[in-house]
């Protein structure tokens, strides 16, 4: 599993989150930006980079991994 913090910037000032993803590609949960709770999905969902950019959170596991 692979968690990334995405640092896109807006010009709405829309917040980023924080998203993990995993081996296949797909995201399993996400994290709000004002929030340390992951939301957890009961099924992985597509995920797409487009758009946007991220930066990989090497340190961060995720409690429910």
């Amino acid at each position: 599993m692979r968690v990334f913090r995405e640092i896109t910037v807006w010009e709405d000032n829309t917040r980023n989150h924080d998203y993990a993803l995993n081996d296949a590609g797909k995201v399993v949960a996400y994290r709000k930006a004002d929030n340390d709770a992951w939301e957890i999905f009961t099924k992985p969902l597509p995920f797409s980079r487009s758009y946007r950019k991220f930066q990989e959170l090497k340190n961060e596991v995720p409690e429910f991994a």
